[in-house]
């Protein structure tokens, strides 16, 4: 339980210290902007912090989780959320010529 605890903090710690590079990187030019961050800056800090968050449960949940049908439920669906948001990430940024 310990494991995730540290594993979760670790990887919301470092999507804080990415919206805050982002936002001293950005400067006064993106004061318009939702949260004051280049466009595309908070669908990648959620897409990581979705991800991050499924590796951490896939490698430190079934320490927490004794519940083997449990931790098979919440790994399916946490697994399928990742996807989602790793393919909404991708899906959405425009094509490259």
């Amino acid at each position: 339980m310990t494991a995730l605890i540290v594993g979760a903090v670790v990887v919301g710690g470092l999507v804080v210290l990415m919206y805050i590079s982002a936002v001293l990187r950005s400067k006064d030019a993106n004061k318009d902007k939702p949260l004051a961050v280049p466009v595309g800056s908070i669908r990648s800090l959620l897409a990581i912090l979705i991800v991050g968050g499924f590796v951490v449960f896939l490698l430190f949940g079934s320490e927490a989780i004794e519940n083997e049908d449990t931790f098979d439920k919440i790994l399916a669906a946490f697994a399928s959320l990742a996807g989602a948001a790793t393919g909404f990430y991708f899906g959405s940024r425009p094509q490259q010529p």
